[in-house]
């Protein structure tokens, strides 16, 4: 089995952590300067470990924001009798959508 702390990480991997980032910011658990410290580590990083590294003291987020950047049950299926649906607050859109 690989050790996932060694695996390369990709521009997804990257983007989902500076999303993380930025919501942490936006619930005050961290600030300005602190989000830009760990943005410059987040884009400088080789390795998922070092990514894990710059969120692992913030709490995984409630937009689904998993590690590995997959979101389970990938896609969202939209169904309603009234032809209203509506989605509030911070949520990351999947790659499928189904309605």
């Amino acid at each position: 089995m690989i050790d996932r702390r060694h695996v390369r990480a990709g521009d997804d991997d990257r983007e989902r952590v500076a999303e993380q980032l930025r919501i942490a910011l936006s619930e005050g658990r961290i600030d300005f300067e602190e989000l830009t410290e760990r943005i410059d580590r987040t884009y400088a990083a080789r390795t998922l470990g070092e990514l894990d590294q710059v969120v692992a003291d913030l709490p995984q987020s409630s937009s689904a924001l998993v590690s590995g950047g997959e979101v389970a049950g990938a896609e969202l299926r939209l169904h309603t009798i009234s032809g209203k649906l509506r989605q509030e607050g911070r949520w990351r859109v999947p790659p499928r959508i189904s309605a």
